[in-house]
């Protein structure tokens, strides 16, 4: 999809553009496939649709670096000086899906091998931070660890929970509360 102009009194039309290659342009007064006139507001609207969605990448792309990231963030760019480090860490799409040369039938090793440093380096104090989890869960009470087992990991409701102990939802959450004020005592 593309913004015909920049100014957004001036569109008149709007382009679909499909991964085929093919496209389909808008315009002002055409009937559409559902016998519709479109409108200039129509117009608007789908230019709206993509001005949301490009903030909203933006924004989600942009998101601050915890404390705990920023070494390993550090790290990566050492290795690659000049370079723009994954956003978040995340491999895009494009990355295990194309080599360098476009074509779909192989991964891209360099920017696989590129994003890897730095979730290294996520992987490990991740799962620093579960072994430390499952230390102090196992110091709990057995009711306490059953709780926590019944709806965190088996993602059971304060309800369901409730009607297996014959309680109220508000007695499980009250239990819970306690779960939880163990752990971030005890982490």
């Amino acid at each position: 999809m593309t913004n015909n102009s920049a100014n957004p009194e001036e569109r008149t039309s709007y382009t679909y553009s499909f991964a085929d290659g093919t496209s389909v342009t808008l315009h002002v007064g055409d009937v559409d496939s559902n016998g519709e006139v479109v409108t200039a507001e129509m117009i608007e609207m789908l230019h709206g649709f993509d001005t949301k969605e490009m903030y909203n990448n933006r924004k989600n792309t942009r998101t601050s670096v915890a404390e705990w990231e920023k070494p390993g963030l550090e790290y990566w760019q050492t290795k690659h000086p000049g370079e723009y480090p994954p956003s978040r860490y995340h491999v895009p799409l494009d990355a295990i899906t194309e080599n360098d040369d476009g074509d779909d039938d192989d991964c891209d090793k360099g920017n696989l091998a590129k994003a890897s440093i730095a979730y290294s380096f996520i992987d490990e104090k991740l799962n620093d931070n579960l072994e430390r989890l499952h230390e102090v869960v196992s110091m709990m009470k057995p009711k306490q660890q059953w709780l926590y087992r019944r709806i965190v990991l088996d993602r059971a409701t304060l309800t369901e929970v409730g009607k297996e102990l014959g309680i109220s939802k508000q007695a499980v959450s009250e239990r819970m509360m306690v779960v939880r004020n163990y752990i971030k005592k005890n982490f």
